[in-house]
């Protein structure tokens, strides 16, 4: 079965390859968060310009139309971004503002290059018209709660300047703190994994019904991590892992079930079966602050959503007890096997 050890390697490669790529490392995407900001005014109006937010307060979005010409102005008066007429977006590279955009809570280091009063260096970083930044004017800017304040409290009111056209534009953005979400979908999804694993050991055995399980559950976690990977922008830096973790598994688990229907039970796969379940389980545990969150930085419904993490964590950890189970008892009965047989 020595290609069942390979298969297994490559896909660990794989696992720890996209866990430590540095461009993944280094994003900052719209996370779980418990406020909501929204776009109270726009003054004076446009309808050169559509602002929103990503991610309930997370990213600040604006889309030009074409021949519009828009430059958002930093949080030291400075150009910042330019959205030049035919559709180019422009950074300006001495913009301290383009720094402590890099995180949500600016915590990066102002380079020596950046100084506010400079001539701008315009660097491109998109087409088509639009961007999405972090804008710190946008959303809450301390990890602590906001103190003496409550959900259902607006915790900030800022305003975003542009110039459109060369005419000055005032953008208000109001966050309001939200209250915590229904516990229903994470505990259906708790209590489905539970009665699906439970009643397939009953009909199939532990090691297939770990398998049958950790297949269907890295098919739903696919589902829900491409929704949200393809619900962000591209340049908010949505994580791959939303998608790749649960494809890996989905792999893993497609492969352990064909090879124990025609070979019968084998170390190795069990081992494919338990790599399942940590994959997903580790899937499910990067996404847990969603599941208490108000908002989730997606388009799927948030209770699915929660239901599907929860299952993650509770069928992968099953799977890894299920699997590991049935291969420590066959390696149990091994010896006196062999003893017998001499005797």
């Amino acid at each position: 079965m020595s290609h069942l050890h390979r298969f297994a390697a490559v896909l660990g490669a794989l696992l720890v390859i996209g866990l430590t790529d540095p461009s993944i490392a280094a994003a900052d995407p719209a996370g779980p968060t418990d406020y909501r900001s929204e776009i109270t005014a726009v003054d004076p109006a446009d309808d050169g310009i559509a602002l929103r937010m990503i991610g309930g307060d997370s990213f600040l979005e604006l889309a030009v139309t074409p021949g519009v010409d828009v430059v958002v102005i930093g949080y030291r008066g400075e150009p910042y971004l330019w959205f030049a007429p035919n559709g180019t977006v422009y950074e300006n590279e001495r913009s301290p503002s383009r720094y402590l955009n890099e995180d949500r809570f600016g915590e990066q280091e102002i380079p020596s290059i950046a100084d506010a009063e400079a001539d701008p260096v315009w660097i491109e970083i998109g087409a088509d018209g639009h961007f999405a930044w972090h804008d710190h004017r946008t959303h809450w800017m301390n990890r602590a709660r906001p103190p003496g304040a409550e959900p259902g409290d607006t915790i900030l009111e800022a305003v975003v300047p542009l110039v459109v056209d060369g005419e000055s534009v005032s953008v208000t953005v109001q966050s309001v703190w939200q209250d915590a979400p229904s516990p229903i979908g994470a505990l259906l999804g708790g209590l489905a994994a539970v009665v699906a694993i439970g009643v397939l050991v009953r009909q199939v055995g532990r090691t297939r019904a770990a398998a049958l399980t950790g297949s269907l559950i890295a098919l739903l976690a696919l589902g829900v991590g491409v929704w949200q990977f393809s619900s962000l922008p591209t340049e908010t830096g949505p994580t791959p892992m939303l998608w790749i973790l649960p494809l890996l598994a989905l792999v893993c688990a497609s492969f352990a079930i064909l090879s124990l229907r025609n070979q019968g039970w084998d170390d190795p796969i069990s081992g494919l079966i338990m790599l399942t379940g940590l994959v997903m389980a580790l899937w499910g545990w990067l996404r847990i602050d969603g599941v208490s969150a108000a908002i989730i930085p997606t388009d799927a419904p948030y209770a699915l959503d929660r239901a599907v993490t929860v299952a993650a964590i509770v069928i992968g950890l099953a799977a890894v007890a299920l699997a590991g189970l049935d291969m420590g008892l066959r390696i149990s009965r091994r010896p006196a096997t062999a003893s017998s047989a001499q005797h």
